[in-house]
């Protein structure tokens, strides 16, 4: 993959999400399609990790709000989703800049999305 322009389109489960420790985002696939991810974690600048999830899946994902800044965000910006996920990445997104502004640690924000995750696979 490069950053030229050219876009590949995955059908995976994709998702972005609000857990106790803040927001993240990841992508599972099954385990023969590891090189997969490590080419996306690449793409990436090497930021994230690479674990087994499932007994026949591994999951990259980007946890760090400094990554989901400088990395993530700038290029779903840049090569927008389309139908659903457009959506979800936008409230997630939202959701990102609430905390980088720290909003969720003041009683105004109401603290962070209760059950906030994406639609996955749509």
């Amino acid at each position: 993959m490069s950053k030229s322009g050219r876009y590949v389109e995955i059908s995976t489960p994709f998702s972005l999400w609000w857990k106790t420790k803040g927001p993240g985002s990841k992508i599972s696939l099954h385990n023969k399609d590891i090189g997969l991810l490590k080419l996306i974690q690449s793409y990436f600048g090497g930021v994230g990790n690479i674990k087994k999830d499932r007994t026949d899946y591994s999951v990259y994902s980007v946890n760090s709000l400094d990554h989901l800044l400088t990395e993530i965000i700038p290029h779903f910006d840049k090569y927008p989703l389309i139908t659903q996920k457009r959506a979800d990445y936008l409230l997630f997104k939202e959701i990102v800049m609430i905390v980088k502004r720290k909003e969720h640690l003041t009683a105004e924000g109401g603290g962070p999305p209760k059950n906030y995750e994406s639609s996955g696979n749509s």
